[in-house]
C-alpha cells in the first residue's frame, strides 16, 4: 500500500480512526485501497477521453468541410485535437491549487469539531497518546480527500500522455518531419530518460503533496478552534507554499540554463554538436533526476515536520 494513506503507521485497533473513518463519504479500507484505486484513475481517463473524442465529434459534424472534405483533413484533426490537448493540460495547471484548497479545508477543522462538542477532552482521558491521535486525524484527511487527489493524477497522466503522443507521434502522422524532437544520434536514449523521469515526477507529484498539505492543515488545527480563521491561515500557507515552490524552480532553472550554456560552449566550438548535445542531454537529466529528490525530500520533510510540531502543539488547545 506504498503511497496511499495507509502507508503511514496508523493501526487498525486505533478506536479514533476507526470512528472518523466511518464518517468519511467513499472511505477506503485497506483491503480494498488498490483496487479502487485502479479503477478510479481508469474510470476518470476513460470520462475525459470520452469527453474529448465527443467534442471532437461535434466540431467535426458542425464544419465537415474542414475536417471531412477537405485534402488537409487529418492535419487538420490532429491540430484541434492537439488544441484540446492543451485545454486539458491547462486544466491540469489549474487543478493543482484548487486540490491544495480542498486539501486545506478538510484538514484545517480537524481539531475545531473535537473542541466545539467538548471531546478533545475525553480523548486526553483514554489510554491513546498525542502521536496517535494526530496520526488517526492525518490518515484520516488524506482518505476524504484520496478520492480527489486520484483524480488530478488521473487527469494529468492523461494529459501528459497525450501532450507526448501530440509531440512525437503526430509529427509523423502528418509526415511533417521538422516538428519531430527526437534525433537520430547518441543522445536520444538519453531524451527518453529525460521525458520518462519528468512524465513520471509530473504524475505523481500530488501523492507527494497531499501529505505535505494535509500536515500543515493539521497542525494549523492545533493552534485555533476557529474554522474560519485556520482556513484563512490555511488558504495563505497554499498560497506561500505555490509561491515558494515557483521560486525554487525558477532559480534552479536558472542557475542551471547559466551552467549548461557555460558548459556547453566550449564543447560546440572545439568538439562538434555531436558531443555537446551527448553532454547537454546528460546534463539535463541528471539535473532532472536531482530536482525530482529536492521536491521528493522537500515534501517528505515538510509533512514530517508539521506532524511533529503538531504532536507537541496538541497541548495548546482547550
Amino acid at each position: 500500500m506504498r503511497d496511499t494513506p495507509y502507508s503511514n503507521p496508523v493501526l487498525l485497533d486505533n478506536p479514533l480512526f476507526i470512528r472518523d473513518l466511518r464518517m468519511v463519504h467513499h472511505a477506503y479500507w485497506p483491503d480494498n485501497i488498490q483496487r479502487s484505486t485502479r479503477r478510479l484513475i481508469l474510470r476518470t481517463m476513460l470520462i475525459m477521453l470520452g469527453l474529448i473524442f465527443a467534442l471532437i465529434g461535434l466540431t467535426v459534424v458542425s464544419d465537415p468541410r474542414t475536417y471531412w472534405q477537405s485534402p488537409y483533413s487529418l492535419q487538420n484533426l490532429v491540430r484541434l485535437l492537439e488544441y484540446l490537448i492543451g485545454v486539458l493540460v491547462g486544466i491540469c495547471v489549474l487543478i493543482t491549487p484548487l486540490v491544495d484548497f480542498l486539501v486545506m479545508q478538510a484538514s484545517v477543522g480537524s481539531f475545531s469539531q473535537e473542541i466545539n462538542k467538548g471531546r478533545l477532552d475525553l480523548l486526553r482521558l483514554t489510554p491513546l497518546t498525542n502521536e496517535a491521535i494526530i496520526a488517526a486525524k492525518y490518515t484520516v484527511t488524506q482518505l476524504h480527500v484520496w478520492r480527489i487527489t486520484v483524480m488530478a493524477v488521473s487527469i494529468r497522466l492523461l494529459a501528459s500522455s497525450l501532450f507526448l503522443l501530440s509531440t512525437f507521434y503526430f509529427p509523423m502522422l502528418t509526415y511533417n518531419s521538422n516538428r519531430i524532437l527526437l534525433p537520430a544520434r547518441s543522445s536520444s536514449v538519453l531524451i527518453m530518460g529525460c521525458i520518462l523521469l519528468v512524465w513520471i515526477v509530473y504524475v505523481i507529484e500530488p501523492l507527494w503533496r497531499i501529505r505535505a498539505v494535509t500536515a500543515l492543515g493539521v497542525l494549523i488545527s492545533t493552534f485555533s478552534s476557529n474554522y474560519l480563521m485556520s482556513l484563512l491561515a490555511g488558504g495563505g500557507i497554499v498560497l506561500l507554499l505555490i509561491l515558494t515552490q515557483v521560486i525554487i524552480l525558477s532559480g534552479y532553472s536558472y542557475a542551471f540554463v547559466n551552467f549548461l550554456n557555460a558548459i556547453l560552449y566550449p564543447l560546440s566550438t572545439d568538439y562538434g554538436s555531436e558531443l555537446r548535445d551527448f553532454v547537454g542531454m546528460s546534463l539535463i537529466f541528471l539535473a532532472g533526476l536531482i530536482l525530482a529528490v529536492i521536491i521528493r525530500v522537500f515534501y517528505a520533510r515538510l509533512g514530517r515536520w508539521s506532524v511533529s510540531y503538531s504532536v507537541r502543539s496538541i497541548g495548546r488547545l482547550s
